[in-house]
């Protein structure tokens, strides 16, 4: 959900205002786990996005979050720019190839299931042609590293982090300060408990969904014992 939105495949099941009246939240969760104020974690270089098998990642401490594959071409642009220098024509071109069907991907905010299915399913595909074209291409590995260098910025210098705010500004969730929270958070919480986001579990299919496995532990005479607790 992290990765895609409100087009993931579950989004549904969660119990998330989607449509919050703050602009900055619209068709995206808020993600109040930082350590101190976005722009200071941003300028002191905490926040730093990786690449491994084709996928693009960001880190933060022990934290790894996803990111919006429509939004790989903000490094992989300047990774095309850094392969000009090779004179490779297939490889640019390959590279041109996968920022084109990162264009025509659909959108995250997409609610039609078939549009959700094909956004499913084509950037998958699209990870694995990263992934083909590093192994096979060592030179394109080291134009998307020399691009994670220059994205993910230098403390001392507080505009270097532009292209990554803009990036993370882009993302399905907005990283925030955890103190915000009580105030902000725009997600039906257990309790007051920021990571147990809950579920919409009054809908039919997703009591369905909650209950299967106990249901079928139950049939299957595996459960002697089924304790409800907060029914």
């Amino acid at each position: 959900m992290l990765e895609n939105g409100p087009s993931a495949e579950y989004a549904p099941y969660f119990d998330i205002d989607w449509e919050s009246l703050k602009s900055d939240l619209h068709d995206k969760v808020l993600l109040p786990i930082l350590a101190d104020q976005y722009g200071r974690v941003l300028e002191r270089g905490e926040l730093q996005v990786q690449f491994e098998e084709g996928t693009f990642y960001l880190l933060y401490g022990e934290r790894r979050l996803p990111i919006a594959p429509g939004t790989y071409r903000y490094v992989l642009k300047i990774a095309l720019q850094n392969l000009a220098e090779y004179k490779d024509e297939d490889l640019y071109a390959e590279l041109q190839s996968i920022l084109t069907a990162l264009e025509y991907l659909p959108k995250r905010a997409e609610t039609d299931p078939k549009r959700i299915a094909e956004r499913a399913r084509e950037k998958e595909i699209i990870k694995r042609r990263l992934e083909r074209r590093c192994a096979e291409a060592p030179q394109v590995q080291k134009a998307i590293e020399k691009a994670l260098v220059q994205i993910n910025g230098k403390p001392e210098d507080p505009r270097s982090f532009d292209v990554l705010d803009r990036l993370l500004n882009d993302q399905s969730y907005r990283l925030a300060f955890w103190r915000v929270a009580a105030e902000e958070i725009n997600y039906r919480r257990f309790f007051d408990v920021n990571e147990l986001a809950a579920i919409r579990v009054e809908l039919p299919k997703v009591l369905d969904a909650v209950n299967r496995l106990i249901l079928e532990l139950d049939s299957a005479g595996s459960v002697p014992v089924l304790l409800l607790d907060h029914p």
